[in-house]
């Protein structure tokens, strides 16, 4: 095992540890398909109208839920970057500024950093994950909401637009990607089209309540958007993975993409790899640069 599996394995059993009462889908672990939540979630984006936090109220099977979006750089008639934060990043916003709106990152674009439902402090995400209803939401109204941002970029007259994220962020890319595919170019970040293998194949199975086979079951059925991926033209999809993710398993997640995908690989690890601000940053410059040139 080299360093960077061996980073991502000390991680996960320290995680273990500490949310040893806390495990994912602790109290339940049936939920009706993430697909299904997509098209309950409800709610309402404003006119962009420059930079600032913009807090709204998603109405979804399981109440009213509190996503939220930052612009922090708005110009006319730009590239756009809408790019989700990954996994309870502390503070939220954390990797958006490390990559692409940090001092000296130059970055020709107007950029929004999306921030998930439950994920505005430790506690709320903590007893979200309890059930897996809460979670398929969280991804649901996190697609569902960048889907009304892309619409207002277009109505606004904004240029090409590019979807981001890291880790779960990727998934929540890959997610619109799947069910909107509105995006001129999505460059999901260390996740794949199996956000089911995270939760029952992976390292990261440590952190769910033991289930059986019954209820692996229902774990997939939850969060499983394979199928509908499937069906999806590609065209438009740059992703990223790390080799030594023992997270997001690069050879499932890389074959789970198909053959046709351009998968650009970092020589890295789950940790080590979202560390890797200015790697990644080079990822998105060339999608923008040449991704959507493509697309366009």
């Amino acid at each position: 095992m080299n360093w960077h599996a061996f980073l991502d394995n000390l991680t996960i059993r320290t995680s273990a540890l500490m949310l040893a009462r806390s495990k994912y889908f602790r109290a339940e672990m049936q939920s009706e398909p993430v697909g299904e939540m997509v098209a309950a979630v409800s709610l309402d984006v404003p006119p962009i109208t420059g930079p600032g936090l913009v807090e709204l109220a998603a109405e979804t099977p399981v109440g009213v839920l509190d996503p939220a979006f930052r612009v922090v750089r708005w110009s006319p008639s730009k590239a756009t970057i809408i790019y989700h934060h990954g996994t309870n990043e502390n503070p939220p916003e954390m990797s958006f500024n490390k990559i692409l709106a940090g001092k000296g990152t130059a970055v020709p674009a107007n950029l929004i950093f999306v921030r998930a439902p439950f994920n505005s402090s430790l506690r709320a995400f903590v007893a979200s994950i309890a059930q897996a209803r809460n979670y398929a939401a969280m991804l649901a109204t996190s697609a569902v909401l960048i889907e009304g941002l892309v619409r207002r970029c277009r109505e606004q007259g904004q240029g090409p637009i590019l979807i981001s994220g890291i880790s779960l962020g990727g998934f929540v890319a890959n997610l619109h990607h799947t069910y909107f595919n509105s995006a001129d170019a999505y460059a999901p970040l260390l996740a794949g089209p199996l956000i089911e293998d995270v939760f029952l194949n992976s390292v990261y199975r440590k952190l769910v309540a033991a289930p059986d086979a019954e209820a692996e079951g229902r774990i997939t059925r939850a969060l499983s958007f394979a199928a509908e991926y499937a069906a999806v033209s590609h065209h438009n999809l740059f992703p990223l993975l790390a080799r030594h993710d023992q997270y997001i398993r690069y050879d499932v997640q890389r074959a789970a993409y198909g053959p046709n995908v351009p998968v650009a690989v970092l020589e890295k690890g789950h940790v080590t790899g979202a560390l890797a601000h200015d790697a990644l940053r080079a990822h998105l410059l060339a999608v923008l640069n040449a991704g959507l040139k493509q697309t366009t």
